[in-house]
């Protein structure tokens, strides 16, 4: 089963990266070893993933660190089952391939009322691909993205209560914010006096070497 998700992709384009393919190639390695359901049950199980590429981490000796949130589903209490959403919503189908692996992952993941946001670049979502190299294009984009994102979990972006802020170019973050207040303004107004809790990290690359910035959060889903 692994071969088959590993098998050459037909897209080399913007989202290409060595370093993260190797990633993706240990994950489903791993998963194949010691949970092999999440290989073939696909949109179930499967997590929602952000991936981070720094400079140093705690331990010197380390190559990478993995930081994970679990949930128990309890189907025997309504609204507390974990749904699982697809990450592309693409004109060529899902799952997609970029570069040498067939990358599965949930876009969004309902856990009862909280909803846990895989990283939102600011790519084409009916594509993949990254269409500009400005900031301010790719910007608009994950914008666009994490307001989809929310709404397809049945939520609206009013309802972030978190976001983390994953910045290439450390210049650009007057601009980034400035951007974020006025999409607020347009499509979230409540956000404006109650905006979410927040973090901007600096890195000095993302998932592919054309990436500016990746929105990840998490939000809720509010009571009726």
């Amino acid at each position: 089963r692994l071969e088959d998700l590993l098998t050459e992709g037909k897209d080399k384009g913007a989202a290409y990266n060595p370093i993260s393919d190797r990633l993706w190639h240990s994950e489903l390695w791993y998963y194949e070893k010691n949970c092999p359901w999440l290989l073939d049950d696909y949109p179930a199980h499967m997590p929602t993933s952000t991936f981070l590429k720094v400079l140093s981490l705690e331990d010197p000796k380390a190559s990478v660190v993995v930081e994970i949130t679990g949930v128990v589903s309890r189907f025997d209490r309504p609204g507390w089952e974990v749904k699982h959403y697809p990450s592309y919503i693409s004109k060529r189908g899902f799952p997609r391939g970029i570069a040498d692996v067939i990358k599965y992952y949930s876009n969004t993941i309902l856990a009862g009322k909280l909803i846990f946001i895989s990283g939102q670049p600011g790519w084409d979502l009916t594509t993949g691909r990254i269409e500009s190299k400005k900031f301010e294009d790719q910007m608009a984009v994950a914008l666009d993205n994490l307001k989809y994102a929310m709404e397809q979990s049945g939520s609206s972006l009013e309802y972030l209560v978190k976001t983390n802020m994953l910045l290439v170019r450390p210049e650009k973050y007057s601009k980034m914010r400035k951007m974020e207040l006025d999409y607020y303004k347009k499509y979230a107004p409540r956000l404006v006096d109650q905006p979410p809790a927040s973090a901007c990290i600096q890195l000095y690359n993302l998932y592919s070497p054309m990436a500016l910035v990746e929105l990840d959060a998490v939000g809720y889903i509010p009571n009726p």
